[in-house]
């Protein structure tokens, strides 16, 4: 991914999360970590300067329990995340165990076409789709998905891409990668998600620096796109626990 003439923002989940970042009452801070009255930029000491464009994240609103609704088609839908600290791996997330449901962080500010999400996450435990990201629109009509599941029963396990062009967001996971990513537990991953001034979307995923797989074949739309970290157990499943730790998101933006 090229950071020419491109301005980054990053964010360490886990350093966020202690800052007092997540929430409905985020806070600013200098890079010395001291809070300050200024917005748009939070920076913080956990191991390097953070900053990102999102200085607030919410686990309650309509955008989620729309989004919820759209994906399993009916009840219970939108569960409440539980959010730890999990330390240099990041912010742990859990709270999924029925069929469903969906649960996720959204980011409250938004970001358009061209830019790139770059997130890295591991699972660690689960039966269905242990993370998921999601870029969206406002009214769900411009969507890019990606799924990590991990259902062995009913054989749905893979690394699985969504978008407009490809099926709506409750029909089912989307499509494939090929060959087959199995996303393994404890493992690190890169998931590099791109969409251009026209509105054409491309999907990598990553471990260990190895390029693992990509799709390119993605229509989502050009946004303004809200950012939800997430977990989803669709219907064809037995339920359980979904957990996995986020280390960190980018988004790089002309």
């Amino acid at each position: 991914m090229s950071k020419l003439n491109r301005c980054k923002i990053v964010v360490l989940l886990g350093a966020l999360y202690a800052l007092g970042a997540i929430g409905s009452r985020a806070q600013t801070f200098d890079n010395t970590g001291h809070a300050k009255a200024s917005a748009g930029l939070v920076s913080g000491t956990d191991g390097e300067l953070l900053s990102f464009k999102f200085t607030s994240w919410t686990a309650s609103s309509s955008l989620l329990t729309s989004l919820a609704a759209a994906w399993n088609g009916g009840p219970p839908g939108f569960v409440a995340p539980k959010t730890i600290f999990a330390g240099p791996t990041g912010l742990q997330m859990s709270g999924l165990t029925q069929t469903n449901t969906l649960t996720g962080l959204q980011s409250l500010a938004t970001f358009s076409a061209p830019s790139t999400v770059t997130v890295q996450v591991t699972p660690i435990e689960g039966t269905a789709n242990p993370f998921a990201i999601f870029l969206v629109n406002a009214d769900l009509s411009e969507y890019l998905i990606l799924y990590a599941n991990v259902n062995t029963a009913y054989g749905f396990e893979g690394f699985w891409a969504n978008a407009p062009n490809i099926d709506s967001i409750g029909c089912c996971l989307g499509e494939q990668f090929s060959p087959n990513i199995v996303p393994q537990f404890k493992t690190l991953y890169q998931v590099v998600m791109q969409v251009d001034s026209t509105g054409a979307g491309t999907l990598e995923v990553y471990s260990a620096g190895t390029l693992l797989g990509t799709l390119s074949n993605l229509q989502p739309g050009t946004g303004p796109f809200y950012l939800v970290l997430g977990q989803a157990i669709g219907s064809d499943n037995d339920g359980g626990p979904q957990v996995a730790n986020w280390s960190s998101v980018e988004v790089t933006t002309p």
